[in-house]
């Protein structure tokens, strides 16, 4: 469910970004590379989202040595004593950031390594406690912060630890709406990239608030605090690990208090031509539909693997079993919430739904569709998790559709259509899929039963012993837009 648009009055920015500390003889601070075009890149996104929305936009934005300890209590205390219950307060920091004497604290420009305690700012008393005694109730707050490079080089690890998440937890449960955003679980390291000249958390964060990430869009076209959440926890991991090859992980953490999602951009779908080639030469005449998605993640971060558990390393059924144990409550918890919300939305009753629920799986059939939740083993890569969710429409299921995707509120990448026979050999077959190439790169093959033709605009591929087709799309789609951008490409559709 999303709630209402939160409307602000007023914007209120307040962006730090420390890429370069004091020049000291000792005890030097390191750098925290591209923190400067973190900060203001982050200004300018939300000035992209907001500016032109809202009656006052008013930003503060100190890099380096503006940065100074001094100047960020000062402003702080300023600013959030004047706002007001209608105004939403963002704050932004990229530097380092670490648990010491009191609390999280924040690094400033004139920070000492030999006195941290005194050239700090703790975050209860320079943020938390301040908003809570202001009349603001709705506030952000995006860190990009670790102790990782800080405490290179110095002996002083009984005293920075990494930023604990308790004190925000704390926090966010006296406003009305709050978040708090972190770049990194503690412990572990917050990422800057060469090639993207930002941190990998904040250029991620950045995607997702202009509105450029796919992966950060919901069902309804929204980025949501829900949706942004989710966005960076995996996609933030997948770059550092797969894309820059690091040995460390990073995980973005996420806490929010608000009742439903809260929508913080909305994004048009793109009107897109009709393909200069599309599928209408294949003859196939379909039987049924079915569409799906897979989302997936590190086994060793699920909620119940422990510090005793072994992450697999093969694929056996006793690897299996214990990953769908893992992911037992997440799927029938995931399933429970489908059950409530297609009643809520379609106004079918339990005798309508047949409900089945096994390790790691959950069903709900009707007449108008069934639907699967599946957790298993991720069968390219064992030491990583799959959840697969589909949806197959049966009879009169476009009497529910507006209901059901609603409901669902699920962006599919796969429209699969069961096929009766084709009338076209297996040679007609692959010359279409040839005709496909020449318009548009990519790739075809024929192997085993399944004919399939690759690229980047689509994957198309025909099953021959399993009598399928299935369409992989360029993007994730709601149940409906999912549907209509098949039927652009002329694939058949089971009615």
């Amino acid at each position: 469910m999303i709630t209402k648009p939160f409307q602000p009055k007023r914007i209120v920015i307040y962006a730090v970004g420390l890429e370069n500390y004091h020049s000291r003889d000792t005890g030097q601070i390191p750098p925290v590379r591209y923190a400067r075009d973190d900060a203001q890149a982050f200004v300018a996104a939300m000035r992209d989202l907001w500016a032109a929305n809202v009656e006052e936009f008013e930003v503060t934005t100190l890099v380096d040595a503006e940065a100074s300890l001094t100047r960020i209590r000062d402003d702080l205390g300023y600013i959030i004593r004047g706002l007001d219950a209608d105004d939403l307060f963002i704050f932004y920091y990229a530097g380092h950031g670490f648990h010491g004497a009191g609390g999280n604290r924040l690094t400033a420009a004139d920070t000492n390594i030999s006195s941290l305690e005194n050239t700090t700012a703790l975050v209860r008393d320079t943020i938390i406690n301040p908003l809570e005694a202001s009349a603001c109730e709705h506030s952000l707050l995006f860190i990009d912060a670790c102790a990782a490079d800080l405490m290179d080089g110095f002996t002083i690890r009984d005293v920075i630890s990494s930023m604990a998440p308790a004190e925000y937890a704390a926090f966010l449960k006296s406003s009305e709406y709050s978040a708090v955003f972190l770049s990194c679980k503690p412990k572990e390291k917050s990422f800057s990239c060469h090639t993207l000249k930002h941190g990998v958390w904040t250029w991620h964060l950045i995607q997702a608030l202009l509105g450029k990430a796919d992966d950060a869009i919901d069902a309804q076209r929204w980025v949501t605090d829900a949706s942004l959440r989710n966005y960076l926890t995996t996609n933030v991991a997948k770059y550092v690990r797969d894309v820059m090859g690091m040995k460390g992980t990073q995980t973005p953490q996420a806490w929010i208090t608000a009742t439903g999602s809260v929508p913080i951009r909305h994004v048009p779908a793109v009107t897109v031509p009709p393909p200069l080639t599309d599928l209408s030469g294949f003859v196939l005449v379909p039987t049924r539909t079915t569409l799906s998605v897979e989302n997936g993640g590190i086994i060793k971060q699920l909620r119940g693997f422990r510090s005793g558990n072994v992450v697999p390393t093969g694929h056996t059924s006793g690897a299996r079993s214990f990953v769908k144990k893992l992911l037992a409550e997440d799927v029938a918890g995931e399933g429970r919430q489908f059950l409530k919300s297609i009643q809520d939305e379609t106004g079918l009753r339990l005798g309508d739904l047949q409900v089945a629920e096994d390790l790691g799986a959950y069903g709900i059939v009707a007449r108008e569709f069934e639907l699967e939740i599946y957790g298993d083993q991720d069968q390219n890569d064992p030491g990583r998790w799959q959840i697969s969710t589909s949806i197959e429409l049966g009879d009169a299921w476009k009497s529910l559709g507006d209901e059901l995707d609603s409901a669902l509120g699920l962006a599919f990448k796969t429209v699969e259509v069961g096929i009766e026979r084709p009338s076209q050999t297996r040679a007609e077959l692959v010359d279409l899929m040839e005709d496909l190439k020449e318009t548009f790169g990519g790739t075809v093959t024929d192997e085993g039963s399944t004919i399939s033709f690759s690229s980047a605009e689509l994957k198309f591929e025909i099953d021959l012993s399993r009598l399928v087709a299935r369409l992989r799309l360029h993007r994730k789609y709601s149940l409906l837009d999912a549907l209509e951008e098949a039927r652009r490409w002329h694939m058949p559709i089971a009615d």
